[in-house]
């Protein structure tokens, strides 16, 4: 398997494990920040299906699982959640959260560079960066 296919599989897997995160943190908020999470689950189920579709295109077998990392994060998730600060707390860790996915956004942009089929990368790396400037002052 090559370097390419690698780093879009692990992409595939960070988008996962965000639409998982952000299911997580609708049941832990209210008011305009379960409005914005509401929308970052739809955009996020978005980023998964396009990066599917593309994947499949190029025949990658991926797999449906988020990662057991994140599975942990969401289990300290809970437990912080429970004992702390609320919808701002919630907001904070959604834009943590979203920095790795972030992270995985820009691999996988230099790994597909030069390659057209690949470019709606670029606008949803641009989209995760809003989110999380957007959590990031809606948890300040």
């Amino acid at each position: 398997m090559s370097d390419k296919t690698d780093t879009l599989k692990t992409l595939h897997t960070r988008v996962i494990d965000s639409v998982n995160g952000y299911q997580e943190a609708q049941e832990h908020v209210s008011g305009t920040a379960q409005t914005f999470v509401h929308r970052c689950i739809e955009e996020r189920k978005d980023f998964h299906a396009a990066l599917h579709r593309a994947l499949e295109a190029e025949g990658v077998d991926v797999t449906e699982k988020g990662s057991t990392a994140a599975t942990a994060h969401r289990g300290v998730f809970k437990v912080r959640d429970a004992i702390s600060f609320g919808d701002q707390g919630v907001l904070a860790e959604c834009a943590r959260g979203d920095g790795y996915l972030k992270e995985s956004y820009d691999a996988a942009i230099d790994a597909t560079k030069g390659d057209p089929a690949w470019d709606f990368l670029i606008d949803h790396r641009a989209k995760v960066d809003a989110t999380i400037n957007e959590a990031t002052s809606m948890a300040a």
